[in-house]
């Protein structure tokens, strides 16, 4: 890794790719213990958090 990148004009780094995302939706999906935990990011909403845990 370059040292000093941050704040560098794009055209600096000739070997490099620069590219944008545009997300629209982040979901890290887990288990914890007897329920499957769901976090859910959206721009402009925020973070929620789902919880299921099995009915039995």
């Amino acid at each position: 890794m370059q040292e000093g990148c941050i704040g560098q004009p794009p055209d600096s780094f000739a070997d490099s790719h620069f590219f944008t995302a545009d997300i629209g939706e982040a979901v890290l999906t887990r288990i914890e213990g007897p329920a499957m935990v769901v976090d859910l990011w959206r721009p402009g909403r925020g973070l929620r958090t789902l919880r299921r845990a099995d009915p039995s």
